[in-house]
């Protein structure tokens, strides 16, 4: 019995520091990564640009100041499209709203990053139809820091027309302690040879922190005396009685 309730408290305590290293592991960093806000709907808007127009009424433009919980700041060319939208969007990863760059639109968020990350999001290319238009769409991701300008490129890729939802991922690290700000921008280029309309789609953008080595140490002793010292007040208890 004693051998059985030994393994239990191991088991126990491994539960733990592994419950609590995966919630370190994947808190989240940014806002509004499945550009859910604002709620298209709402804005008698299937699709909207940066500028605030599309196929509903004039709103206001795209960014923080104007719409709370938004996150992104976006720029000419870039914007928000909803499932059955004239972008065709289809499959949407998370919700029913995805970001698009069409041609060489650009969306951002200002973050406060230090430490390593690891940077995950799903993209899709627009269908083709008409002429020239369609989903061969160049992008980039960069880390931009703002109190120095340096530009860190993160990852460049492309989309085809009707391609599906992908998921992508890059890691990077920026110093610790570091005071700067951070800029996350995702730009696009254009595409396909001759193409006057080229779109990707963007969802379910996230940063997670990779916590320290000594972090990842810490965390664990931790939660194993955390839990070695529960269960054996429960069996000294179940002794007594």
């Amino acid at each position: 019995m004693d051998t059985v309730n030994a393994a239990m408290q191991r088991l126990a305590a491994l539960g733990c520091a592994s419950a609590l290293l995966s919630a370190t592991a994947t808190a989240q960093i940014l806002t509004n990564g499945s550009f859910e806000t604002p709620s298209l709907p709402t804005l008698g808007h299937t699709y909207i640009y940066a500028d605030g127009s599309g196929d509903g009424p004039t709103q206001s433009p795209l960014n923080p100041t104007n719409y709370s919980g938004i996150g992104w700041t976006f720029n000419l060319g870039s914007g928000l499209a909803q499932n059955g939208s004239a972008f065709n969007v289809t499959g949407t990863p998370d919700g029913t709203q995805v970001a698009f760059l069409q041609n060489a639109g650009s969306f951002t968020q200002d973050l406060s990053l230090a430490g390593s990350y690891i940077l995950n999001f799903e993209v899709a290319g627009r269908i083709a139809f008409g002429t020239g238009q369609g989903g061969d769409q160049v992008y980039s991701v960069s880390l931009l820091d703002i109190t120095t300008s340096t530009l860190t490129p993160l990852l460049t890729d492309s989309t085809t027309s009707g391609q599906a939802f992908t998921p992508m991922s890059a890691s990077f690290s920026v110093p610790l302690g570091s005071q700067d700000s951070y800029q996350l921008i995702f730009t696009g280029f254009g595409g396909g040879q001759g193409a006057t309309d080229e779109t990707a789609f963007f969802d379910v953008v996230g940063i997670q922190a990779v916590p320290e080595a000594s972090t990842w140490l810490t965390g664990a002793l931790a939660a194993t005396i955390a839990g070695c010292a529960g269960l054996r007040r429960k069996r000294t208890a179940r002794s007594a009685a």
